[in-house]
């Protein structure tokens, strides 16, 4: 059965910028996991056929009729016990993406998991102590801002062990920038 994830994706420049930080990161440390995925902020994974994906799509299309667009700043980096190291959001924009992701969880049409309750944008998984001291190092020194305007479905790419776009949902809410 395909594999899917539901996810923020920043804009292109943002994720050239932060491919070239996790480009810098495997040219101090070696090939690591999530060395040569994109940037996202992951919402949740799912599992399923063709009518679990079409259950799926009713409901983002849905979910986002109502959403509107939140300007989000990752301002710092951090680090999980299981090796993950990440850009993580300042405390409004944390508060904004967890109020979104809340309302997002209350209605699922399907099983998930995966499902985030910490948002952040992986740098690398599974790093040792040594590598993500190295991260820490390397990557201190973090600004970027952008606006969520849309949620992405994406598909698993078998061959190329990395996720491919599949559908684009863009937020419908009146927003303070529209």
């Amino acid at each position: 059965m395909p594999l899917y994830s539901i996810v923020i994706l920043p804009p292109e420049t943002l994720i050239q910028q932060i491919a070239s930080m996790k480009q810098q990161l495997k040219s101090k440390i070696g090939f690591y996991h999530s060395c040569n995925s994109v940037a996202h902020i992951t919402l949740n994974v799912f599992m399923g056929n063709e009518e679990t994906l079409l259950r799926w799509e009713r409901y983002i299309s849905n979910f986002v009729r109502n959403q509107t667009n939140i300007p989000l700043c990752f301002n710092k980096t951090g680090h999980f016990v299981n090796g993950a190291f990440f850009l993580a959001p300042d405390e409004g924009s944390k508060a904004e993406l967890l109020r979104m992701m809340k309302s997002f969880y209350a209605g699922f049409p399907a099983p998930a998991f995966g499902k985030s309750n910490a948002p952040h944008i992986s740098i690398g998984r599974q790093l040792d102590q040594n590598q993500l001291t190295v991260a820490k190092n390397l990557i201190s020194d973090v600004n970027l801002s952008f606006v969520c305007d849309s949620l992405v479905i994406r598909k698993f790419n078998e061959a190329r062990q990395q996720y491919d776009v599949y559908k684009t949902f863009p937020f419908r809410g009146q927003s303070l920038f529209d």
